[in-house]
């Protein structure tokens, strides 16, 4: 069997597409800060309920970083290209629940678990559905490693 990587992952939030490419460094951000908090007593539902700011800001970092292309970001009065100028200028929480989603995608995809379609905040590890595919959409995160298979165009 070949080895086949995740080489870019779609993300859809609020109508628009953020196709991602694995954003190394800070993806060790986020899992230094998860290993951490655990580390230091907190549970995964904790860290859900409250993440840490610098865990918040490591996930702003994902999105600035993986973020390569998108589609359907809408300005005042037409479409915003993507670029370093336009990944900051979108709002936090907006750039954290998209990366929470790749996040997910990507846990998603190792897990060869479908994800439900709303996005959200956890970082944790989702509960196993009762049907696999290497489709997903997005929806809360997991601090899990990136996974290892192509993601699949519909």
């Amino acid at each position: 069997m070949a080895y086949k990587p995740t080489l870019t992952v779609d993300v859809e939030f609020e109508g628009a597409t953020f196709t991602f490419k694995t954003p190394d460094e800070a993806m060790s951000k986020v899992f230094a800060i998860t290993q951490r908090c655990i580390a230091e007593g907190m549970d995964a539902a904790a860290i859900d309920a409250q993440p840490p700011a610098d865990l918040m800001q490591a996930l702003t970092q994902v999105f600035v970083d993986g973020v390569i292309a998108w589609e359907g970001v809408e300005g005042e009065e037409s479409f915003i290209a993507c670029n370093g100028g336009t990944k900051r200028a979108i709002p936090f929480e907006d750039k954290v629940a998209v990366a929470n989603g790749y996040l997910q995608k990507r846990a998603e995809l190792q897990a060869g678990k479908v994800v439900s379609a709303a996005p959200g905040m956890s970082i944790t590890e989702p509960e196993a559905p009762a049907e696999s595919s290497t489709k997903a959409t997005n929806s809360p995160a997991s601090a899990t490693p990136p996974a290892a298979e192509t993601v699949a165009e519909a």
